[in-house]
């Protein structure tokens, strides 16, 4: 949902409600959300603070709308925007990885984009931390049109998973449509790449990027950013914000939103459930009066 701050800006905010099988993610999700502050290419949270019920994440607002938008909008991109879009994914990626933190769910609709154009990655909820090195983690995750084979194979695994989710975005960019007919079949055929139509530059980035071996996959194995696909980019000018969007937004048009007089609202029922008024430790604390009622302002 949409807010506006005690400054008069206007915030994305993400209400969940607790249950103790959520705790976990949300101490997740919150440490994530600070740390995306540091990192342009990742949409980071501005304040953080549960209720006797519910957790709220505030984070900064991108006008832009999803880059899902954007590909049903072009449908089939050229290679410059491709690149130029793919590329600031890859930037939010490899820093969340050099942090440890595999994001597992990365598809169109949770990469947003800013009032100018660039790239947000955004939804952390089913991040996996501490994966350095070596280190693997399992579980099936994320959205099965964008899994990885050894996710779908129930295997360990580890930021390989993202590369190939980015693969599969990369693939829908250029092409209009997606690796393969059927999920299965996608990630565990040996040729699921459509390139009758592509240069080689981006038939060879797909089919790298789509390996089912995660090990020989690229963002895994070789420099993805020195790949021929992005030869005529500049990467220190793309991490400082330097270059243009191929597609940017109207700033002088006026956004089509209607922010609620309520912004924060929770029921107004009480609930007896024990899990849903359980305190989650790192994340501060606000009582409401009698259990409910309504936050009407947020002071960051």
């Amino acid at each position: 949902m949409l807010a506006t701050c005690s400054t008069g800006t206007l915030v994305a905010v993400k209400v969940v409600r607790k249950t103790i099988s959520r705790r976990n993610s949300l101490i997740k999700e919150c440490a994530v959300l600070e740390l995306a502050r540091e990192c342009r290419f990742l949409a980071g949270g501005l304040s953080y603070f549960q209720t006797q019920t519910h957790c709220f994440m505030v984070m900064e607002y991108a006008s832009g709308g999803m880059l899902l938008d954007l590909m049903r909008k072009h449908s089939i991109m050229e290679d410059h925007a491709a690149a130029f879009y793919s590329a600031e994914i890859i930037c939010g990626i490899q820093y969340l990885h050099s942090r440890g933190i595999v994001h597992r769910d990365l598809k169109p609709a949770n990469v947003l984009i800013d009032n100018y154009g660039h790239v947000k990655i955004a939804d952390f909820g089913l991040v996996a931390m501490n994966i350095f090195g070596t280190s693997t983690t399992c579980g099936w995750t994320g959205t099965i049109t964008y899994m990885a084979p050894e996710i779908i194979m129930k295997q360990r695994y580890a930021a390989g998973v993202d590369f190939w989710a980015l693969g599969v975005m990369l693939h829908y960019m250029l092409t209009g449509k997606m690796p393969s007919k059927g999920i299965i079949k996608t990630a565990l055929s040996s040729d699921n790449v459509d390139t009758k139509r592509l240069e080689e530059a981006p038939a060879d980035i797909l089919r790298q990027l789509l390996n089912r071996n995660p090990a020989q996959r690229l963002g895994v194995n070789g420099d993805i950013r020195g790949h021929p696909f992005y030869q005529h980019l500049n990467w220190a000018d793309l991490e400082r914000g330097r270059i243009t969007p191929p597609y940017q937004q109207d700033l002088k048009a006026p956004l089509s939103i209607k922010v609620p007089e309520r912004p924060f609202s929770i029921l107004s029922k009480k609930t007896t459930s024990q899990a849903e008024h359980i305190s989650i430790s790192g994340i501060p604390y606000y009582e409401l009066p009698g259990g409910t009622g309504y936050i009407q302002s947020i002071s960051l």
